[in-house]
């Protein structure tokens, strides 16, 4: 009986040591052949998943991003177009998703995906606000989807 105990706690810890060890190895992340760019074209490619996504009609995306670049707010980086920052911030929103997984589907990095998401929050905070000052948002409520489904 206490062999049979023994034996059965033996297997339960190297089945616990090899979950652990699974658990550890590191697998492959960002191995879709739609590149962040791709990704964002092919989303705007499409009306209904591009509403689906970002929570907005393509339209309503592509004037917030005119408004936010003419404002000095957004540009283009080195690495990451405007577009593909917008589209990340607002795949987030609009998903309640991960920065882990918006930067599997945007083929980013953790800590890209991390950053750009951080620096649109603040544009769009300093956007509301010199509109909330004379009352004229730009955008009409037809072309917004509420961001809670």
């Amino acid at each position: 009986m206490a062999e049979q105990l023994e034996l059965a706690i033996e297997e339960a810890i190297d089945d616990a040591i090899e979950e652990e060890a699974q658990r550890l190895i590191q697998h492959p992340v960002h191995t879709s052949i739609l590149q962040g760019p791709q990704r964002v074209q092919e989303l705007l490619d499409n009306h209904i998943r591009a509403k689906e996504t970002f929570g907005m009609t393509i339209e309503a995306f592509h004037l917030l991003s005119v408004k936010l670049e003419e404002r000095q707010l957004l540009n283009d980086s080195t690495n990451v177009l405007l577009l593909e920052k917008l589209a990340i911030f607002l795949f987030i929103v609009r998903n309640g998703s991960s920065v882990r997984l918006a930067a599997e589907f945007f083929q980013h990095s953790y800590d890209t995906i991390h950053r750009y998401d951080r620096v649109i929050f603040c544009c769009l905070l300093i956007f509301g606000k010199k509109f909330q000052t004379n009352n004229s948002f730009p955008f009409s409520d037809t072309f917004m989807k509420p961001l809670v489904p």
